[in-house]
C-alpha cells in the first residue's frame, strides 16, 4: 500500500481511491482525537461550502502550500513536523468528510448561483414582521400596501410638530432588492444586504432615515423640509435629488454619488457640497472628506438593472457581486484582487457568464463549486 500521505494529497486533490486506501485513511483520522477536529471544523466556513473550498478558505499559508502541492500530486513537509502536519491535516479532512456527506443528502445536484429577486422584510414599530416576496400584493395597513414590488405609504406625509412618528424599518437580505415609496412622494430603491430605518409619517419639519448598507433615492422637492440620509457618521441632505449612497460596513469608505439637483454631504465636523456627476467619499479610517467627478453610471447602475465595470479592481466588482448573488468569493491568490476589468452585467443574467469573460483575459483562473467562487491566477 502507498504512503500515508500520498494517499492524503491525492484525497485533497479530488483523486479516487482504492476500498484499502479509504480504510487505511479512515484508522489513521481515527487516531488525531476528537479535540483536533472540533477545532479546526469550527474554522471553516458555512455548511453549503463545498468540500474543497472551505480547504481553500483556510487562512494558514502552511495549508495552502499543502493544498496546492497536493494537487500537483506532491506531499511535501512545509517546514512542520510529520506529527504536526498530521494532526493539521488530520482536523480538515475530517471536517471534509463531515460537512460533504451532510451536503450530499441535503443537495442531491449541484447548487447554481443564481440571481437575486425582489423580497425584503417589512419590520413595524408595532412589533409586526411581514414578508414580502416577488410579486406580492398585500394591504398590510389601510395606510400601507405592497404591489408590483413597491411597498407604498399613502395619506399624510406630516406628523405632529416635533414628533418622529412610527419608525419603521424595511429589511432586504442578501440576494434581494426593494422598492419604498414614502408618503412624501420620494421613493428608494435598496439594494441586497441593505435596510432604510424611517418614521411613519415624516414629522412635520423635517424628513430623516438612516440607511444601512446601499440605496439610490430619488427624492420629492420640499423647499421648508430637506430630505436627510444619515449613514454612519455621514448624512446627506438634499432637496429634490437623485443620488446613490454605499454605505456598506464591508467597505472602508462611505460614497454618495449625485446624478440630479444638489445635495451637501457632512461627517465629522467638515461638509462638501456636490453637483450632478461628482461622487463625495468619507473615509471611516482617517475621517478625510473628499469630492470627485465620476461616471455616475459605474455606481448607479444596479437600480436600472445591470452593473457597469470599467477597469474596476476584481475584489470592488466581486464584493458587489457577491451580496447580489449570495455567493462566498474564495482567494487563493491575493494578487488576483487588484485585477482590473471592464465590462457590463445583467442583474438578471447568469454571473458565470461574466466569470468566463474574465477567464478569456487569462489574468485569472475562476471555478464555481455550490455557492463559492473560487479565484486564482
Amino acid at each position: 500500500m502507498r504512503d500515508i500521505n500520498d494517499i492524503i494529497a491525492d484525497y485533497l486533490a479530488s483523486e479516487p481511491l482504492a476500498d484499502g486506501e479509504r480504510e487505511a485513511l479512515a484508522v489513521w483520522m481515527a487516531r488525531g482525537g476528537e479535540e483536533c477536529r472540533v477545532a479546526t471544523c469550527r474554522e471553516l466556513p458555512g455548511a453549503v461550502a463545498t468540500a474543497r473550498a472551505r480547504y481553500l478558505y483556510d487562512r494558514e499559508r502552511g495549508f495552502r502550500e499543502i493544498r496546492a502541492r497536493a494537487r500537483r500530486r506532491e506531499v511535501i513537509a512545509i517546514g512542520v513536523s510529520a506529527v504536526a502536519c498530521a494532526v493539521v491535516l488530520l482536523g480538515v479532512i475530517a471536517g471534509v468528510i463531515a460537512l460533504a456527506s451532510v451536503e450530499r443528502e441535503e443537495q442531491p445536484g449541484e447548487a447554481g448561483i443564481v440571481p437575486g429577486s425582489p423580497r425584503a422584510e417589512l419590520r413595524l414599530s408595532s412589533g409586526q414582521r411581514v414578508a414580502l416576496s416577488s410579486g406580492e400584493r398585500l394591504r398590510i395597513r389601510d395606510e400601507i400596501t405592497c404591489e408590483e414590488n413597491i411597498l407604498t405609504y399613502t395619506g399624510s406625509d406630516e406628523g405632529r410638530e416635533g414628533n418622529g412618528g412610527n419608525r419603521d424599518t424595511l429589511v432586504v437580505p442578501p440576494g434581494g432588492e426593494y422598492i419604498l415609496a414614502l408618503a412624501d412622494g420620494t421613493r428608494v430603491y435598496l439594494n441586497s444586504s441593505s435596510a432604510l430605518i424611517y418614521p411613519s409619517p415624516f414629522p412635520a419639519d423635517r424628513r430623516e432615515v438612516e440607511l444601512r448598507g446601499e440605496a439610490y433615492f430619488e427624492v420629492k422637492t420640499d423647499a421648508a423640509r430637506p430630505f436627510a440620509v444619515k449613514a454612519g457618521a455621514v448624512t446627506v441632505e438634499a432637496l429634490g435629488t437623485s443620488f446613490n449612497v454605499n454605505a456598506r460596513e464591508t467597505r472602508r469608505v462611505v460614497a454618495m454619488t449625485l446624478e440630479s439637483g444638489r445635495v451637501r454631504v457632512s461627517a465629522g465636523g467638515a461638509s462638501r457640497e456636490a453637483l450632478p456627476g461628482e461622487q463625495v467619499v468619507y473615509d471611516r479610517e482617517t475621517g478625510a472628506l473628499a469630492s470627485r467627478a465620476v461616471e455616475t453610471g459605474l455606481y448607479t447602475s444596479w437600480r436600472s438593472g445591470y452593473y457597469l465595470f470599467r477597469e474596476t479592481p476584481l475584489e470592488e466588482i466581486m464584493e458587489t457581486l457577491a451580496t447580489w448573488y449570495d455567493v462566498n468569493v474564495i482567494y487563493m491568490d491575493d494578487r488576483a484582487r487588484a485585477t482590473r476589468f471592464t465590462g457590463r452585467l445583467q442583474r438578471a443574467g447568469d454571473i458565470r457568464y461574466l466569470l468566463d469573460k474574465f477567464m478569456e483575459t487569462g489574468a485569472i483562473t475562476v471555478s464555481a463549486e455550490g455557492n463559492d467562487v473560487i479565484i486564482g491566477r
